[in-house]
């Protein structure tokens, strides 16, 4: 008798061995993977999986022109997805920003613009975003209160409180009233706001367009103007939030390239213009004291190709084997024809000359000035943007206060009628979050700002939550201006559709556990989140009530509760 067939299932297996698959599977891969099912998605947004996974991955090349275009430099392989609307529809349009400044920290991708926008009313538009390719999450920054100048620069990094931008000016003399403009200003991610530092940048020094960031600090090179053959790399330690020095032995080039070795040291890729010589230095490791570079390799040949034809081009490259360099540049065929082109060149150069050469792409535009910007290094990751925690959470730590306080609408007063709710990312749990306090408080309406809900990530269209005024009757989202109480239906896991739990209130009064269980059994998990909030409860023990990773923690680490502190 034959035996039955066996059906065979990932999920059969044991969960450290399907962890151990996952973090050796592309963030995009698993991006996809999320709503598979419950245990799935609890694993692929922990913090700490995140964080490791993150870890584990390898340096890719991402590139923006007619898409963007995240590529393996080891394969070549790339995944090609359509430019974000959000860049496409900015005044900054797409074909500005292949001049701007992109630098990566933790899968995170700072865009900025040197320049800047008016609206007609007179406000400045920002001219910086930072943005998750693989999550498609991208959120511009609200831009300074001062003056901003063309000679802006602008980096990322960390300390213990958080993501933070630094934003300075090499050029105050540009502006009228010079004196009243801040030369160095900070932002910070979890109260969405700039401040300003008391660090003063030198005039006389010149900031290239070579950045990295490194271990939370942001490097640039640069020179003063009276020795402009002498480079040196500026530091910004947000740790102290002050700029420091680095001097380095390597010969001065014109072509010199800055990026990192092994996730904690710089590395300088410098090539002569002449000679086409090769040099490659890398750094002692950073934070042990002062920074020292030594030479990793060197090359010496007459068919070295020239990775830097133009002055506004800008190579890019990484290390995957020892004592060689993956290099991505542009080169230029038929130059002063009417078939020139542009070609993205994937060259493995080592010690002992030019190992591999592969054409990824070739453009025939008119204007292919705009194509020389060849990419940028770009590690893949799910790491949400900073903001993630301060819109939502600090909307609820406010409306907790509100709601369980014993005020009266009069007392409130008319602008709160509404609660803002700005779902800009899109979490499924948040939104879990939100429906489980509108089904235990019925006091107040609440409005969905309009184009700012997407859909929730990774979740199909049956299980997307429903928001719409004809109650239940539609299963794709419905955006309105002002949403009535019982408007607000969830399908959180694709079920039958439901009504949320009513709530008998009077305006200012909260209904008691006899008049309604259900509001109860809310009110007492609620009661836990404010105690969370306020340091008298542990982030796993309120993890365990829901059930659920509602309060994931992406390094660096920032509580909620430090954060309800600044409000």
């Amino acid at each position: 008798m034959a035996s039955p067939k066996r059906s065979w299932s990932l999920s059969l297996m044991p969960p450290e061995i399907i962890q151990e698959i996952f973090y050796k599977t592309p963030a995009e891969a698993l991006v996809r993977a999320k709503p598979t099912c419950k245990e799935w998605y609890a694993l692929l947004t922990d913090a700490s999986f995140i964080n490791e996974h993150f870890q584990r991955s390898k340096e890719h090349f991402i590139r923006i022109f007619d898409t963007v275009k995240i590529m393996d430099p080891v394969t070549a392989t790339s995944s090609v997805s359509p430019i974000p609307n959000e860049l496409l529809q900015h005044p900054y349009t797409i074909h500005n920003l292949v001049y701007t400044r992109m630098v990566h920290c933790d899968g995170l991708m700072l865009v900025g613009y040197r320049g800047w926008k008016y609206r007609s009313d007179g406000s400045r538009i920002s001219n910086l975003a930072l943005w998750n390719p693989v999550l498609k999450n991208l959120r511009w920054v609200e831009p300074p209160v001062e003056t901003i100048t063309s000679t802006d620069y602008f980096g990322i990094g960390y300390n213990s409180d958080g993501y933070k931008i630094v934003r300075f000016t090499t050029r105050p003399f540009e502006v009228e009233c010079c004196e009243d403009v801040p030369e160095v200003e900070i932002y910070e991610f979890k109260t969405s706001s700039w401040r300003t530092i008391g660090g003063e940048v030198d005039t006389d020094v010149e900031i290239t367009s070579n950045s990295v960031a490194v271990m939370g600090n942001m490097y640039w090179t640069a020179y003063r103007v009276e020795t402009p053959e002498e480079e040196f790399i500026r530091v910004f330690d947000f740790s102290d939030e002050t700029f420091k020095d680095i001097c380095f032995s390597p010969t001065s080039y014109v072509n010199s390239h800055l990026s990192c070795f092994n996730g904690d040291n710089l590395s300088l890729l410098q090539q002569d213009q002449a000679s086409r010589n090769i040099e490659v230095w890398v750094s002692s490791k950073l934070g042990d004291g002062d920074v020292t570079f030594s030479k990793y390799f060197s090359l010496s040949r007459p068919d070295l190709p020239a990775l830097r034809v133009r002055d506004d081009a800008r190579p890019v490259y990484c290390f995957v084997k020892p004592k060689s360099v993956i290099v991505w540049c542009v080169e230029v065929e038929g130059k002063g024809t009417d078939k020139a082109c542009t070609c993205c060149t994937l060259y493995e150069i080592g010690e002992d000359g030019v190992k591999s050469k592969r054409e990824t792409e070739r453009s025939y535009v008119r204007d292919y000035s705009r194509a020389f910007r060849c990419g940028y290094v770009y590690v893949p990751s799910m790491i949400p943007l900073p903001w993630i925690f301060c819109d939502v959470y600090l909307e609820m730590n406010y409306m907790i206060l509100l709601l369980c306080a014993d005020v009266t609408e009069h007392d409130v007063g008319k602008s709160l009628n509404y609660f803002e709710l700005n779902l800009r990312e899109g979490w499924p749990q948040m939104l879990l979050f939100i429906w489980s306090w509108y089904a235990a408080f019925n006091v107040m309406n609440v409005r969905i700002v309009p184009n700012t809900v997407p859909q929730a990530e990774g979740l199909g269209k049956a299980k997307t939550p429903i928001l719409s005024e004809a109650f239940g009757k539609t299963k794709t989202p419905a955006l309105s201006e002002g949403l009535d109480d019982d408007s607000f239906l969830g399908y959180i896991d694709g079920s039958t559709p439901r009504p949320l739990p009513t709530v008998t209130t009077q305006t200012g009064e909260l209904v008691t556990e006899a008049a309604n269980p259900e509001f109860a059994k809310w009110m007492r998990r609620d009661q836990l989140v404010m105690s969370w909030l306020f340091g008298s409860l542990t982030k796993d023990a309120l993890r365990s009530v829901y059930g659920l990773h509602l309060l994931p923690t992406i390094k660096p680490t920032t509580q909620l509760r430090n954060i309800s502190k600044t409000f």
